[in-house]
């Protein structure tokens, strides 16, 4: 029974941690890049696989959580999850 707990927990931390983590990465990858006048391209690519690794488990488990019969809690977290990952995913390859 502990283990069942150990990998709800990690299930629903994916999507309440990992979207809002990318979104946070997103925000220290624009503020990097306005900070210097020639970005790093190894740096601005670790940033890049950071959100991309951090964000689209956040949306597949948000998406999981929403469509599940969990109750509410489960249906938050999960657009928690969405939103955020979307928000960093768009902004991450959106207009500059």
């Amino acid at each position: 029974m502990e283990s069942l707990a150990l990998l709800a927990a990690l299930i629903v931390s994916i999507a309440s941690i990992g979207g809002p983590a990318s979104l946070f990465f997103v925000f220290l990858f624009k503020r990097y890049k306005r900070a210097h006048l020639r970005p790093s391209v190894l740096i601005s690519r670790i940033y890049s696989f950071v959100i991309l690794i951090l964000s689209i488990p956040a949306i597949l488990v948000g998406m999981r959580l929403l469509t599940l019969d969990f109750g509410l809690g489960g249906s938050i977290i999960g657009l928690i999850g969405i939103t955020t990952g979307s928000l960093a995913l768009f902004k991450l390859f959106g207009k500059q």
